[in-house]
């Protein structure tokens, strides 16, 4: 079956979308940007508290190509939010160094570290993402907004500088807890769940915001909206508190990242992708007889009959 958005655009609308459940993809066509270089122009802009940083988002999200703000999560009262938005678009051969003009496509060896083990306990804890974070925005805050020119692997892949990071989250490992809400109501739900998050023993470790378009296909999870993807160490208790979570994003009418859980249940989630029956209606006709099936699609009811 050929599908595009313009031919057959219901299989494309429910194969861009579906998690792999409307069958085996043989061959794509992306329209690609052209680049001039293998490097990008950015700034970092240093917010205090949260408000400041929506609204930084919002006033360069038109004029950069890409927009992404780290939060500190550690911070509380007025501090509450504080971060770091990261505006970037692709570097022109003479922005480059004149050693990096001579081959603008060429990126240099990336020298990182390596966490050799999974370490017994995890490193990663409130004191240190306190730390962490306090050095983090100290070093954007003192070197201002002043542009500078980076590669593409360490501006879009900030942590691969260390290989294997994830060893340091010790045997339980982390889970990350990523969502989308509507700008309408936008900054009430962010604050409530800072709130929420300080005045438990669940603080993140990392948390990141952007900013999201139109939404397009079906079971897709990007739709206009605020996204926020927040980094727990595991312990006890996490599942409940990120089931509490739930609640509050389904209130804000958001919804959960699928390609990113293990954990929501299949009534939240049929709450949040009020479009299944849509899908289903096309997986159907697709595949009759339910051959492409997956743990998550079982755990969550997706391709149960829903009439």
């Amino acid at each position: 079956v050929r599908c595009s958005a313009d031919k057959n655009s219901e299989v494309f609308k429910a194969t861009a979308g579906g998690m792999g459940l409307t069958g085996f993809i043989l061959r794509m066509s992306l329209q690609l940007i052209p680049v001039e270089s293998a490097y990008i122009y950015t700034r970092h802009i240093s917010a205090s508290d949260l408000a400041s940083l929506m609204q930084i988002l919002i006033d360069k999200d038109n004029d950069w190509q890409y927009t992404v703000a780290w939060v500190d999560c550690s911070g509380a009262g007025e501090m509450s939010g504080r971060g770091v938005v990261n505006i970037g678009r692709h570097a022109m051969p003479e922005e480059l160094s004149i050693r990096h003009q001579v081959s603008p496509y060429k990126v240099p060896h990336r020298s990182t570290i390596r966490v050799p083990i999974i370490t017994p306990i995890s490193i990663v804890n409130r004191l240190s993402s306190r730390i962490f974070n306090e050095i983090v925005f100290s070093r954007d805050a003192m070197s201002g907004d002043a542009p500078r020119v980076v590669s593409y692997d360490k501006y879009f892949y900030p942590l691969d500088s260390i290989r294997c990071w994830n060893r340091l989250y010790g045997r339980r490992g982390f889970l990350q807890y990523q969502f989308v809400i509507p700008f309408e109501g936008g900054k009430q739900c962010l604050q409530e769940i800072l709130k929420r998050c300080n005045r438990s023993s669940f603080k993140p470790a990392l948390a990141v915001l952007k900013r999201f378009g139109e939404e397009s296909e079906l079971l897709s999870f990007p739709k206009r909206g605020w996204t926020f993807a927040l980094d727990f160490g595991y312990k006890p208790g996490l599942l409940a508190f990120l089931e509490n979570l739930d609640e509050l994003i389904l209130d804000y009418s958001g919804r959960i990242y699928l390609a990113k859980d293990a954990r929501m249940k299949a009534d939240t989630f049929l709450k949040m992708y009020p479009d299944l029956q849509e899908w289903q209606n096309i997986k159907y006709k697709l595949d009759p007889r339910g051959i492409f099936s997956s743990d998550l699609s079982r755990r969550l009811r997706i391709i149960e009959d829903q009439s």
